[in-house]
């Protein structure tokens, strides 16, 4: 279990991440070659020990103790390390991506830089569960 430093400490890595210009904004994956969604970024820290495997032409798996996703979706391990409830990971999926809308449109993507913006305003989520569902 984190303390609540050690969740912001993880969460000012992260952040300083995003902010630092160092990435290139991708979409719908953790990274595709050099690209990165705003959670692959938190892979990429290293705020939860793994490793990328390239799984196909340009397309990354982050695999680690807790298991590998390449699409979005994070463990629990990585939800815990910055205290995120599975709302606040799929609202930051949206806000990267940018949302479809019933009538054809999307909404604009944001930066990493508003998306930084964002997970400094949230509290701190305790007890993930293990599945969405349970």
């Amino acid at each position: 279990m984190y303390t609540n430093a050690e969740i912001l400490a993880n969460r000012k890595v992260w952040t300083d991440a995003l902010r630092s210009g160092k990435y290139i904004q991708g979409r719908s994956r953790l990274r595709y070659g050099d690209a990165f969604d705003c959670l692959g970024v938190l892979c990429d820290t290293g705020v939860v020990p793994g490793q990328w495997e390239k799984v196909y032409d340009d397309i990354y798996m982050w695999t680690c103790d807790s298991g590998a996703s390449y699409t979005g979706a994070l463990s629990r391990l990585h939800l815990a390390a910055v205290g995120l409830s599975y709302e606040a990971q799929d609202r930051l999926m949206i806000m990267n991506d940018g949302l479809f809308n019933y009538h054809g449109g999307i909404s604009r993507p944001s930066t990493f830089a508003q998306i930084a913006d964002y997970i400094d305003t949230l509290p701190i989520h305790r007890d993930t569960p293990l599945t969405p569902a349970s």
